[in-house]
């Protein structure tokens, strides 16, 4: 099937997208550990090494995504540390 107008690399984009998107909606395959998705329908080695590299980096990207949420909570949890114990406010005392 074409769709006029879209070339056939973004119709294969869209196909590739709604099949991960209906795996990660029903719970077949979870993000957070890719490595644990079945290839046993996968009978190609090329596709299988193709897999293995996409994998890759999704694990590198998720890392990413983990280590800067880290970062930015403990930067929070500073600011609200520092201004909370700059800000001490004792009731009656007026400045």
């Amino acid at each position: 099937m074409r769709l006029e107008g879209l070339p056939d690399t973004h119709l294969q984009l869209d196909y590739h997208l709604n099949y991960i998107r209906g795996l990660l909606s029903s719970g077949f395959a979870s993000l957070n550990h890719p490595r644990d998705w079945s290839l046993s329908h996968v009978h190609s080695p090329g596709l299988r090494k193709e897999f293995e590299r996409i994998t890759e980096g999704m694990e590198d990207a998720l890392g990413f995504t983990h280590t800067i949420s880290v970062g930015l909570e403990r930067a929070r949890r500073a600011a609200a540390e520092a201004y909370s114990a700059r800000s001490t406010f004792t009731p009656g005392e007026h400045t």
